[in-house]
């Protein structure tokens, strides 16, 4: 049978009909893109000209960064078509597949050609933009995308996609549940972008020296000192290249990323800060750790803090500033990249032990609630992303 393997019941238990095959087409009464048209940007302008970039995370955003337009040329926009609410926008040019619904309190946006805008006649939109986010439904825009300058997707070969269809009422028992943890997910995120926003207020308002911590009889500390990296630590870069790795390795293995790879040797052990010294990491990947680990011969390793100097103080202030020398120093090459000397001789404003410890302690508390957020969240989406593959056909 054309099923789910998840399904709900009636409300007096019986089985919902089975689910119907049908080309998208044969359900929206609407299917539209944006304006193919040139727009002249206004500085006054009211009224926002958005892209596919503008949809994330299930919803439109935007800021006064982004371009503006005059009424004139927002009625113009609007003669080919005027959206309402529930129509739901998916982004076909560019980044294929992000998904949001619309709503009359964006009544000041009008989009570009990479957004389409689907309306339809009796299903449920909420449920329609779930399933628009399931693997099968963007595995058919991957297959029927167009590839030239920018990754397209004609609005004929959209209506063309197969799509399966329960019942009105199991549509909305769906959308529903799959609501409900969307809103789990809004807030978390939520919550994890407000810790990551106030950690970083309160680095710059610590490492200026605005906002300073008292001793313990509540007497104020010492001034600050002027050295650099090479006062405070030792630097060294590793012997390892990215093929070394191995996916079930004992010990971490830090790249030129974010991401921490896993091998089964160890080259140092102990208290270290990592960052990456060439690629598209440069200047913002940091890693603190305390141990066994192996690392690329292209990641620099700050190591062997001095006598009076806390190691984690180092790390928050160094992965606060480290960014900026980079994009002053940065030899341009294909890629930026990083010479030893701009990390050892990179000044520090370094306070005495004791307030290093207290500052260290504050921000790595933060940390662990930013560390804590991200892992309920990553969770709560894993999650929803089981169920898409169980709730739908």
């Amino acid at each position: 049978m054309n099923v789910p393997r998840l399904r709900f019941k009636d409300v007096d238990e019986r089985e919902f009909p089975e689910w119907e095959e049908k080309k998208l087409g044969e359900v929206a009464s609407f299917i539209k893109d944006g304006t193919h048209g040139t727009h002249q940007d206004t500085v006054n302008g009211e009224y926002f000209l958005l892209s596919a970039k503008n949809i994330k995370n299930g919803g439109i955003y935007h800021d006064e960064s982004d371009r503006k337009i005059s009424k004139i040329e927002f009625e113009a926009i609007y003669k080919n078509y005027k959206l309402i609410d529930g129509d739901v926008l998916l982004s076909v040019v560019g980044t294929i597949g992000r998904v949001a619904i619309y709503s009359s309190i964006f009544h000041n946006v009008a989009f570009q050609r990479s957004v389409a805008f689907f309306r339809f006649k009796s299903e449920n939109s909420r449920f329609m933009a779930q399933l628009f986010t399931t693997n099968k439904f963007q595995n058919a825009l991957l297959t029927n995308q167009v590839v030239s300058a920018q990754p397209g997707i004609y609005l004929g070969d959209l209506a063309k996609i197969q799509i399966n269809l329960p019942s009105a009422k199991e549509q909305t028992k769906i959308a529903n549940f799959l609501t409900a943890i969307d809103e789990k997910i809004f807030q978390l995120t939520q919550k994890y972008d407000l810790l990551v926003q106030s950690k970083k207020g309160v680095m710059q308002q610590i490492f200026s020296q605005k906002l300073r911590f008292r001793d313990d009889d509540g007497g104020e500390f010492p001034e600050w000192e002027d050295k650099t990296i090479d006062a405070v630590a030792e630097v060294t870069t590793g012997d390892k290249d990215t093929q070394n790795k191995i996916d079930d390795g004992a010990y971490p293995f830090f790249v030129r990323s974010q991401t921490v790879e896993r091998i089964n040797s160890y080259s140092f052990d102990g208290e270290a800060i990592l960052t990456s010294g060439d690629g598209v990491g440069v200047g913002k990947n940091y890693h603190y750790i305390i141990g066994k680990f192996d690392f690329h011969q292209r990641v620099y390793c700050l190591h062997s803090f001095k006598i009076g100097v806390n190691g984690r103080f180092i790390f928050h202030y160094f992965s606060e500033h480290f960014n900026k020398r980079v994009m002053q120093l940065s030899a341009k090459n294909s890629v930026d990249s990083v010479r030893r000397s701009m990390v050892t001789d990179m000044p520090i404003y370094i306070p005495t032990y004791q307030e290093q410890t207290k500052i260290a302690n504050f921000l790595t508390a933060i940390d662990d609630k930013i560390t804590l957020t991200k892992t309920q969240l990553d969770a709560v989406k894993l999650y929803k992303k089981g169920l898409l593959q169980q709730l739908f056909v």
